[in-house]
């Protein structure tokens, strides 16, 4: 056995943690066989066969995964389903939240949205003047109200939504003291290095915390970057207060759960269904006058949807190597 199917063997075996604890236990052994036979029949063939077997079972995995919890839910119940996600004890973040916890984590997402549009909202519905109503006032206090709240607490899971908006609140500040001139890269870069060590620092601690810190970022404040295109039109303040809605049900639920793997499956789901109204708004409803109109076609919707995915990806990179560090022995030894 070469060293490229050693070690993609290792890889599929770390990947059939992800199914329910029954499935693996059944199928598991069976599974890994089959996919170093075809593996080893690939690599007589050349690299690229070799690439090709790799990705269908990249492709083949979201949706058997699906399928066996969907399966493990029928047959057993929302418990069931629950013991599944919370099988492998041996992965950090394992316990599910409680209901408080669950609103504490989704809550800051909704009242940002919020304050971010409800005075455009009603100004667009019932003609209120927007500087009737100022809840922007009101959103960032509480926001330093909670942070406060989560210190004193120990930084319990459910704080990662507010750390977020904290590391958010930090960059609006940036900008407004150096919007232009010599500082302001200086200043951007400063901000992006505070993320890191954030991220770098939640995910040491707890990775669903860290996972919940990214939300702020994306897809809350792409969107309401993305949603400037379409500014003073009927759809960005709904859209904006409906990407609001949908973060803090996956930030809740992700909590109530209570596992990394389902987590991360989750937010990826939410950053991809958030950036469909986004990217439709931004793609056909844009106001934007030459040369920067953005042309309506199927192909730029695209675009803008994975490129919110891409980014999401980007920023919760400290997530992913914290992950791999602390996975490496296994990784190697393949357990």
């Amino acid at each position: 056995m070469n060293h490229r199917v050693r070690l993609l063997s290792r890889v599929y075996a770390h990947l059939l943690h992800l199914y329910p604890p029954s499935f693996r236990e059944e199928f598991g052994a069976e599974m890994q066989s089959v996919f170093v036979e075809t593996l080893l029949e690939a690599t007589g063939r050349g690299l690229v066969p070799l690439l090709a077997v790799c990705l269908r079972e990249i492709g083949d995995l979201p949706p058997v995964l699906l399928r066996e919890y969907w399966s493990e839910f029928r047959n057993r119940g929302l418990e069931g389903l629950m013991s599944a996600l919370n099988g492998a004890t041996n992965v950090p973040g394992s316990e599910p939240g409680t209901w408080l916890e669950t609103i504490f984590a989704g809550l800051p997402h909704l009242l940002y949205a919020l304050a971010m549009e409800l005075p455009s909202l009603l100004w667009a519905l019932f003609a209120v003047p927007n500087n009737w109503l100022s809840p922007r006032l009101v959103f960032w206090p509480l926001v330093g109200v909670m942070l406060i709240v989560g210190w004193r607490q120990g930084w319990p899971r459910w704080s990662g939504s507010w750390i977020g908006y904290g590391v958010l609140f930090v960059f609006y500040q940036s900008i407004s003291l150096f919007p232009h001139g010599s500082m302001a890269p200086v200043a951007r870069i400063t901000w992006l290095i505070l993320v890191a060590v954030t991220y770098f620092w939640l995910a040491r601690r707890d990775r669903l915390s860290g996972l919940l810190a990214v939300f702020p970022l994306v897809p809350m404040f792409s969107a309401y970057i993305g949603l400037d295109v379409a500014i003073e039109t009927l759809i960005e303040s709904p859209v904006f207060i409906g990407v609001g809605l949908l973060t803090a049900l996956g930030a809740a639920v992700i909590v109530r759960l209570g596992n990394w793997r389902a987590g991360v499956w989750l937010a990826l789901t939410v950053v991809l269904v958030t950036q469909i109204p986004v990217s439709y708004a931004a793609t056909y409803h844009s106001n934007l006058g030459p040369p920067y109109e953005i042309s309506p076609t199927v192909s730029n919707l695209i675009k803008g949807i994975f490129g919110g995915l891409l980014v999401f990806v980007i920023f919760s990179a400290p997530l992913w190597l914290s992950a791999l560090w602390k996975q490496r022995k296994r990784w190697m030894t393949g357990s």
